[in-house]
C-alpha cells in the first residue's frame, strides 16, 4: 500500500499529475481536482484563454519598453549662482561711412572697384536678374572679402563705455558676418576660469552696461539701394544677440534689435533643459562643434545650429566647389586660403558666377534632406536659453547731454565721436544740433538677470525595466495566477521529470 504513491510519483504522468495538483497557478490545477469531464475540459480552456490574453498583454508591455518612452519635468531651482551668457552687440547699419569713404576713394581697394563696377552704367546689363543683389550688403561681403572687416564699425568708436558689474573695462572678440560685418562678443567663453561671471545677485550693478556709438551722422552717397527682400536691412541700431556662453551665432536669424536715443534694460531669466541620450531620444553630449574655431583658435561651443551650418557649408564646399558668405567657415578649409564664395561675381565670365550662384540655391532648397542625410546635429543634451524682458526709457535728458559728451570723449581725440560731436564750446554742447546728433547716435544698453531662479525641465525614462518586470507580474497574476514562486514549481518539476529518465535509464 505504501510503495504504491510512491511508485506513481515517480513517474512521468504522476510527477505532472502532482505538480498540476500542487501548483500555485490559478485554474490548471482544478483540471486534476475536478471529476467529470466537462468541466476538466472548461477549465483547460479558460486556462489557455487566459495564458494567450497574458502573451498578448505583455507583447505590448515589451513593445512600449523598447519604444523608450520619456516623461519631463519642470521644477524652479532656487538660490543658485548663474553664469552669465555671451553677449554679442552688431550694428545694424554694417560698414561704417568713415571706412566707405576711405576705402572707395582708394583706386586700389577692392571696396572701390567693387562700387566703381556698380556705378558704370554700361556694365550694369550683365548684371541681369541679379542686379538686386549686387547692390545688396551680403553682396558687398563676398567680393571684397578680407576688407569687409576694415570697412566695418571699430571697437574703438563703437564700444564708448563698458561695465561689468560695476568695475569698467571690457574684453570682446570680433566674429565677421555677411549682413552686419563687425561684430563684437563680450564672454566669449575661453577663459578656463570662468569665476569672474558668475552672477550671485539681480539688477543692472550685476549685469553688463554698455554706451555705444553707431557713427550715423557722416553723410555721403549710399552704397546699396534699397530691397524689399532684405528684412532686417536699412535701419539705424544695434542687433544684441544673447546666447550661451562660448556658442557662435548667426545675428541674422538669432537676437533682436534696439533704438538709438533710448537706454534699453534687458531682464534675463535662466532656463535649462536637459534630455536624455540613447536609447531614450537623441541629443548631443558634444563640449564643442567640430570644425569650428574663432579667429583666435578657440572652439566654439557645441550647439545645434552652428552644427547645421558648418555641415551644410561642407557639403556646399563639395558639391558646388564654393562657400555661402552666410555659412560659418570650417577650419580645415579656411586654413587652406584656396576657397571662394559662390555669391562672388567673376568680372571676366557672369557664366560662372550664374553656374556657381545657381548650385547654391540648389543646396539651399535641399537643406533638410541634406541635414537629414549627411549630418547628424541634434540639440545639445544640456542646454541654456535665456528669457528675455526687455524695456526702453528716453536717454539721455537734453540737460546732461553736453556733459555726457564732455565726460566720454574729452580725452579721446582719436575717435570719430570726438571729431564730429565734441567741441570746447559750451553754446554747441547745449544746441539743437548735438541733441540731434546724440539722439541717432547713441545707445545704452543694460543686461542682467532679472532673477537668480533656474527653471529647471529634466527628461526622465518614462518606462524602466523595474516597471516592465512590474508589470509582467501583474500580468502574470491577472491572466493565470502566476509568480515567481511558480517559475521556480516548474523548474522543479523539469529537473525531476529528467531525475525520472535518467533513473529509467540506468534501471535498464
Amino acid at each position: 500500500m505504501e510503495n504504491t504513491p510512491k511508485k506513481t510519483s515517480h513517474s512521468k504522468k504522476g510527477l505532472v499529475s502532482e505538480f498540476l495538483g500542487d501548483t500555485t497557478a490559478h485554474g490548471i490545477g482544478r483540471v486534476t481536482k475536478v471529476a467529470e469531464t466537462k468541466w476538466r475540459v472548461m477549465w483547460i480552456v479558460l486556462f489557455l484563454l487566459g495564458f494567450v490574453g497574458m502573451i498578448i498583454h505583455m507583447s505590448f508591455m515589451i513593445a512600449t519598453f523598447f519604444q523608450y518612452p520619456v516623461t519631463e519635468s519642470s521644477t524652479i531651482v532656487s538660490d543658485q549662482t548663474v553664469s552669465f551668457p555671451s553677449v554679442t552687440i552688431c550694428n545694424l547699419d554694417p560698414i561704417s561711412p568713415a571706412g566707405e569713404l576711405l576705402y572707395r576713394n582708394d583706386s586700389t581697394t577692392k571696396f572701390s572697384r567693387y562700387f566703381t563696377y556698380l556705378t558704370d552704367n554700361a556694365k550694369k546689363s550683365f548684371f541681369g536678374s541679379f542686379e538686386s543683389y549686387f547692390y545688396s550688403t551680403p553682396a558687398y561681403f563676398v567680393n571684397i572679402e578680407e576688407e569687409a572687416t576694415a570697412v566695418g564699425h571699430q571697437l574703438q568708436n563703437f564700444v564708448v563705455d563698458c561695465r561689468f558689474k560695476g568695475g569698467s573695462g571690457c574684453s570682446f572678440t570680433k566674429s565677421v558676418h555677411q549682413d552686419f560685418f563687425n561684430c563684437y562678443t563680450f564672454n566669449d567663453g575661453s577663459l578656463n576660469d570662468t569665476s569672474a561671471f558668475e552672477i550671485g545677485d539681480t539688477g543692472p550693478n550685476e549685469g553688463l552696461s554698455l554706451i555705444l556709438y553707431l557713427e550715423a551722422n557722416v553723410n555721403g552717397p549710399s552704397y546699396e539701394t534699397y530691397n524689399s527682400h532684405r528684412l532686417t536691412a536699412y535701419s539705424s541700431g544695434v542687433r544684441v544677440v544673447i546666447h550661451p556662453a562660448g556658442s557662435r551665432i548667426n545675428p541674422t536669424k538669432d537676437g533682436f534689435d534696439i533704438p538709438p536715443g533710448y537706454s534699453t534694460s534687458v531682464g534675463m531669466a535662466l532656463s535649462q533643459r536637459k534630455l536624455q541620450s540613447q536609447p531614450y531620444g537623441n541629443c548631443s553630449d558634444s563640449i564643442y562643434t567640430e570644425g569650428l574655431q574663432t579667429s583666435e583658435g578657440n572652439n566654439y561651443t557645441y550647439t545645434q545650429d552652428a552644427c547645421e551650418d558648418v555641415c551644410l557649408q561642407r557639403y556646399l564646399y563639395e558639391t558646388c566647389n564654393c562657400l555661402s558668405g552666410d555659412w560659418p567657415i570650417p577650419s580645415e578649409i579656411f586654413q587652406t586660403k584656396n576657397f571662394t564664395y559662390c555669391n562672388k561675381y567673376d568680372y571676366n565670365n557672369r557664366t560662372t558666377f550664374s553656374t556657381r550662384r545657381n548650385c547654391m540655391i540648389t543646396v539651399r532648397k535641399e537643406r533638410r534632406k541634406i541635414l537629414r542625410r549627411n549630418c547628424t546635429c541634434f540639440q545639445p543634451c544640456v542646454g541654456n536659453q535665456f528669457g528675455k524682458f526687455i524695456s526702453l526709457s528716453y536717454w539721455p535728458l537734453e540737460k546732461y547731454q553736453g556733459d555726457f559728451i564732455t565726460t566720454f570723449y574729452k580725452d579721446k581725440p582719436d575717435t570719430l565721436a570726438y571729431k564730429e560731436l565734441y567741441q570746447n564750446n559750451s553754446n554747441y554742447l547745449r544746441s539743437q544740433i548735438l541733441n540731434d546728433r546724440i539722439r541717432k547716435n547713441f545707445l545704452r544698453l543694460n543686461i542682467y538677470f532679472e532673477t537668480t531662479n533656474v527653471q529647471l525641465s529634466e527628461q526622465t525614462p518614462g518606462y524602466t525595466e523595474a516597471d516592465l518586470l512590474s508589470d509582467i507580474g501583474g500580468i502574470l497574476g491577472l491572466y493565470v495566477g502566476m509568480s515567481i514562486l511558480t517559475f521556480c514549481e516548474v523548474v522543479e518539476l523539469l529537473f525531476r521529470l529528467a531525475a525520472s529518465k535518467k533513473k529509467k535509464t540506468d534501471v535498464q
